[in-house]
């Protein structure tokens, strides 16, 4: 596999999505800021973990993390009176660290077969019938009320962690449950923790794959033909899209490479991204089926979808810290430079780039949703 993307292909994707939270905090979901969130731990991890980048580099990751956690800050009383009996369950998401522990590694295919522990193992009939997103809720709220004492809901281990024959939604809600038991530190190494998010997300890539044929062959097809087919609204499917960004996010936020080296997906959400909103939205495909409290929200006329503009943003915080650190980690595997590995096609040096951007950040952190802001996206987004 190649690596076909750099930090200066991402950073325009990044910069939009701030902007536009910046612009839209009200309304907003809980689903939404949470993009914001993962974007800043992956920001916080790069810091703390790269002490060899540049300063100017530094500077540009620094105002991108000041920028995120000073916009969720400011958007938390709004989401509270939006719903809140939901905030209270769940607000700890916005408050929580989101710094990931990354352990960079290929999957084999010894992580796509077999049971991780058959006395726990679910069947499927009956993962279907008890999985549901209010559920999944219930089992992540469970974790941060208990890991003080690392006593978890049985059931909730169960469904979320030993079970297996999950698919789709729920295999990737049990990933993002198995890290918040690893970011408890309640789970001991007998436990084999990574082990088993490494057959979650063996399997989940098995998933990602074939949708990434389903989605990017009519995506394609559009683009050399310049319009939409009746085939290509039909089977490019909101929630194929959304599902295959989650996957992104929960598994390539833990270090599983697989997940972001294909960029065909990246490229498709830079197309799909509204070019001045910044956000992202359904437009003419089908409503999504009712989902939990916050999640379905939509702005600027029905342009925007909060929850579908959130996720992309959760995937954003994966291919950053690809573009950043697993390129390097990536290339020492393949025993090559990490200037051999890089983005395909014309984009500007960071010494051009990162003056104009450390500018355009310094106005997002001082004057928030002030329409000047704008005029300068609109400038750099040209230059770059």
């Amino acid at each position: 596999m190649a690596f076909y993307f750099s930090f200066e292909y991402l950073l325009p994707l990044i910069i939009k999505i701030l902007d536009f939270f910046i612009k839209n905090q009200d309304p907003l979901s809980i689903d939404g800021l949470f993009g914001l969130c993962a974007i800043e731990g992956a920001l916080e991890h790069l810091l703390a973990t790269e002490p060899t980048l540049p300063d100017q580099m530094r500077q540009v990751l620094l105002q991108l993390q000041l920028v995120s956690r000073r916009t969720v800050n400011q958007s938390l009383p709004r989401v509270q009176q939006s719903d809140e009996v939901y905030f209270a369950n769940m607000g700890f998401l916005l408050s929580s660290s989101w710094r990931p522990k990354v352990q960079y590694e290929l999957l084999t295919a010894e992580h796509n077969t077999g049971n991780w522990n058959s006395e726990g193992a679910v069947d499927e009939a009956k993962l279907k019938e008890e999985f549901t997103e209010s559920r999944s809720d219930q089992c992540l709220l469970d974790v941060h009320r208990n890991k003080d004492r690392c006593r978890f809901d049985s059931s909730c281990l169960r469904l979320m962690l030993h079970g297996d024959g999950a698919r789709g939604y729920h295999l990737t809600h049990q990933i993002l449950y198995a890290t918040f038991i690893e970011a408890s530190g309640c789970a001991p190494p007998s436990l084999g923790l990574r082990r088993r998010m490494a057959q979650l997300c063996g399997r989940a890539l098995l998933e990602h794959r074939q949708l990434l044929l389903d989605l990017l062959a009519p995506w394609r097809a559009s683009r050399l033909t310049g319009r939409r087919s009746s085939k290509v609204r039909r089977r490019s499917r909101p929630l194929m899209f959304d599902l295959a960004l989650e996957q992104v996010f929960a598994c390539g936020r833990i270090g599983f490479l697989d997940f972001v080296l294909d960029s065909r997906l990246l490229a498709a959400l830079l197309t799909a991204q509204h070019p001045r909103l910044g956000c992202f939205g359904r437009q003419s495909l089908p409503t999504p089926p009712s989902r939990r409290p916050l999640v379905v929200g939509s702005v600027a006329g029905g342009v925007c979808e909060l929850h579908l503009t959130g996720v992309a943003a959760s995937a954003a915080s994966s291919y950053l810290l690809m573009s950043l650190q697993g390129r390097r980690v990536l290339a020492e595997r393949l025993q090559r430079s990490p200037a051999s590995i890089r983005a395909s096609g014309a984009h500007p040096s960071l010494a051009l780039l990162l003056p104009p951007v450390l500018l355009l950040l310094l106005l997002l952190l001082a004057r928030g949703r002030k329409k000047r802001c704008c005029r300068h996206c609109r400038f750099i987004f040209r230059k770059i």
